[in-house]
């Protein structure tokens, strides 16, 4: 089990259209920490719908949806662990 934290870096306000942040996975079990940034938010609005997509952009690759990018980076982070030889 991680815990995953959400830091705010570069003066970006996260809920806007563009936000820079780090983002922190942390694991229970051994309490080791594995820290990925920075990562970008871009939210792009169609002009005639009003529709809003949102791009992450991480060290791990792009993602579309808030929920496969913190996979991803939750299966980094626990192959990162597991090559430091720490059992998560």
């Amino acid at each position: 089990m991680y815990a995953i934290e959400r830091l705010e870096i570069g003066g970006f306000d996260t809920l806007g259209p563009t936000a820079k942040f780090s983002l922190t996975v942390t694991s229970h079990a051994t309490g080791e920490v594995v820290t990925f940034g920075p990562i970008l938010r871009r939210q792009r609005r169609n002009k005639t719908t009003g529709e809003a997509k949102v791009h992450y952009s991480t060290p791990v690759g792009p993602f579309k949806e808030w929920n496969h990018m913190v996979a991803a980076l939750v299966a980094a982070a626990a192959q990162r662990l597991s090559e430091r030889g720490v059992a998560a």
